[in-house]
């Protein structure tokens, strides 16, 4: 991870950041914005773009898949985005943590600040039930951005046709 933080005002505040981290791909929840994200979504979809292509998910529960392309209708256009199963991009956060494959830029773990990044990735609980919870009294709104992180990154390597270059060379 480059860098975490919060944006307000309009997605337009996304450009210079696409362009200063060079990002690739953005994981979004359509949710509760579904017209606001489905707009901007339609704007950046994947192979339509080269940078910022934006995989627009939907957390629902699904049987037996992890997520699945769907369209949704929005202002009488359709979307194309992918429902996630509930745990699948939460356990892929977890999961890369317990890895210790996660890199924080310098932000201190504050265990008293239910606001903190790290705070927020580490106190959610998986129940007996496979669902995710958060603790009680804390948000858990930067667990989600990494996990739709997460399911981007997944999907673009799944989903999206990638041209391979072999090489061979003979002594």
């Amino acid at each position: 991870m480059l860098w975490h933080g919060t944006i307000s005002g309009s997605f337009e505040d996304l450009e210079p950041l696409i362009k200063q981290w060079d990002v690739d791909y953005i994981g979004m929840d359509s949710e509760p914005e579904v017209q606001l994200v489905g707009n901007f979504a339609q704007s950046r979809i994947p192979g339509k773009i080269k940078k910022g292509q934006v995989i627009l998910c939907d957390e629902v529960i699904l049987k037996g898949q992890d997520y699945r392309r769907v369209e949704r209708k929005v202002q009488n256009k359709m979307v194309p985005m992918f429902s996630v199963h509930h745990s699948f991009h939460l356990d892929a956060v977890r999961d890369r943590i317990k890895r210790g494959l996660y890199h924080f830029p310098d932000i201190p773990y504050r265990p008293d600040d239910s606001e903190n990044f790290i705070f927020q990735l580490l106190t959610n609980e998986r129940g007996n039930n496979g669902r995710w919870t958060k603790s009680t009294g804390s948000a858990d709104h930067y667990h989600h951005a990494a996990g739709f992180a997460e399911a981007a990154t997944i999907i673009s390597l799944c989903e999206q046709p990638k041209k391979l270059i072999f090489g061979m060379l003979d002594l």
